[in-house]
C-alpha cells in the first residue's frame, strides 16, 4: 500500500512563525485532516499546514544550493 509523508506546520498566534511541528506518513485512503488533528498535542491551533513532501521544491539543503 502507498504512503505519503506529509510536513505539518503550525502556528497558535499571527504574530508567530508557522514552524515545522512533525512529520506525518499517511496511507493510501487515510483521511489527511482527521489524521492531523489526531497527532496535535493540543487544539490551541489557528493554522495547521500539511505539505507532501514529494510536493517540496528545495532551493537550499543541507547548507548547499540544489
Amino acid at each position: 500500500m502507498k504512503t505519503t509523508t506529509y510536513q505539518i506546520y503550525g502556528r497558535k498566534s499571527y504574530e508567530t512563525p508557522l514552524t515545522q511541528q512533525n512529520n506525518l506518513d499517511l496511507a493510501e485512503g487515510e483521511d489527511l485532516n482527521t489524521a492531523v488533528l489526531d497527532h496535535a498535542a493540543d487544539r490551541d491551533w489557528i493554522e495547521l499546514i500539511a505539505i507532501p513532501v514529494e510536493k517540496m521544491i528545495w532551493v537550499i539543503q543541507k547548507g548547499k544550493r540544489v
